[in-house]
């Protein structure tokens, strides 16, 4: 997908009613999110069929990146698999992990070529809970992503880009 496939029309930045960093609050911090998210809602008026990317802190975020020999491309998959098993340390049944093959390459001789791969995860259970977060407050979302990452995609793309998103 193209950088053109994305529009970002509206942000919001609602303060949550108490930091949720405090330790005093640890016990509310589902609440005051909650009430934030509900408050949210009701500046944006009507979601349906607005798409929303939810972030997930960075702290919750695994990510490695490696650099995978050049290989066939019908055998990237499987060594992608093989690496995750191995580069993160909780069992992948216990994640929602995603990857991405930077600068790849294509047509002819792609395959004699090393691929730089980014895996980033985060425990199913905290996306299970962030997704159900956003849930109960009226917020259909359509996919999770790393505020580290979606702020380097906001860097690269609306503010080094010179227009051409290389399609």
């Amino acid at each position: 997908q193209g950088r053109s496939d994305v529009k970002i029309e509206a942000c919001e930045y609602l303060l949550h009613a108490q930091p949720l960093t405090h330790t005093d609050t640890e016990m509310e911090r589902g609440k005051i999110a909650t009430d934030t998210l509900r408050d949210f809602v009701a500046a944006a008026g009507e979601l349906k069929g607005v798409r929303i990317c939810a972030g997930v802190p960075g702290p919750r975020v695994l990510g490695r990146f490696f650099e995978l020999p050049p290989m066939s491309a019908r055998k990237v998959a499987d060594s992608i698999q093989y690496e995750a098993q191995h580069q993160l340390p909780i069992a992948l049944e216990e994640l929602c992990w995603s990857h991405q093959i930077l600068d790849e390459f294509t047509g002819k001789g792609a395959d004699d070529r090393p691929r730089r791969v980014l895996i980033q995860a985060v425990r199913d259970a905290q996306a299970r809970d962030r997704v159900a977060l956003l849930k109960s407050a009226g917020i259909a979302v359509d996919c999770l992503q790393s505020e580290g990452l979606a702020l380097h995609n906001a860097i690269v793309f609306d503010l080094l880009s010179d227009g051409d998103t290389g399609d």
